[in-house]
């Protein structure tokens, strides 16, 4: 079990409103990544009602926070993240400000970042992320 994998049987052991969508979740025994394979038994089968295979990850992230859920999305590749980055920057990050601190829509991205996957999943735009240094 990786150590991705172990945090999320955690969370969704601990906490009912934690769900998971995205491009890789649907049969632990399939997928490119393997998302959720590893994940203990129990999170699997208990748990599979929150498990949804789904291509728009980062909308149904938003909407899912805001309705007080605890949504982990997983986009596969790290270049489909400037797609998601409307709905992480404009949508999620400024719920809080946006309705006077009312609502928040928290949400966890995952996704394969690296050189490995061919020339059309290649890129490593994790900086795009990262706070600059002082």
């Amino acid at each position: 079990m990786t150590r991705s994998n172990e945090a999320l049987t955690i969370v969704m052991v601990q906490d009912d409103q934690v769900i998971m969508q995205g491009e890789d979740i649907a049969d632990p025994a399939s997928g490119v990544v393997g998302i959720i394979r590893g994940l203990s038994p129990r999170s699997v089968t208990e748990y599979a009602p929150r498990l949804s295979q789904s291509k728009a990850s980062s909308d149904a992230c938003v909407g899912a926070g805001l309705a007080g859920m605890k949504p982990v999305g997983e986009p596969l590749m790290m270049e489909f993240l400037p797609v998601a980055m409307d709905q992480m920057v404009n949508h999620s990050a400024k719920a809080r400000y946006m309705t006077g601190a009312q609502m928040s829509a928290p949400m966890t991205m995952m996704t394969l970042v690296g050189p490995s996957n061919g020339t059309q999943h290649s890129q490593s735009t994790e900086a795009w992320l990262m706070p600059p240094r002082a």
